[in-house]
């Protein structure tokens, strides 16, 4: 998988809340991989899936946070 050698990569995961029809993408850069879970250092939370909606509403977050979730749950975008 492109992403588990891709340190530096831009890449995006979108969550979708049972409470909201529309979800968020997070947008970050990739720091680590470690046995199937990627570590992003994510900067940007938008409304909406960047993937349909490629100019969307930048929503408030923090300077940046770290998510980790599975490899195959991030998406290389941007």
């Amino acid at each position: 998988m492109y992403i588990y050698n891709s340190t530096g990569q831009t890449v995006c995961l979108y969550d979708q809340a049972n409470d909201s029809p529309l979800g968020h993408t997070f947008l970050g850069t990739v720091e680590s991989v470690d046995v199937g879970k990627v570590r992003v250092l994510v900067t940007a939370k938008m409304k909406g899936d960047i993937r349909t909606a490629p100019i969307m509403e930048k929503l408030e977050w923090h300077d940046s946070a770290y998510i980790t979730a599975p490899a195959h749950s991030w998406f290389v975008c941007g």
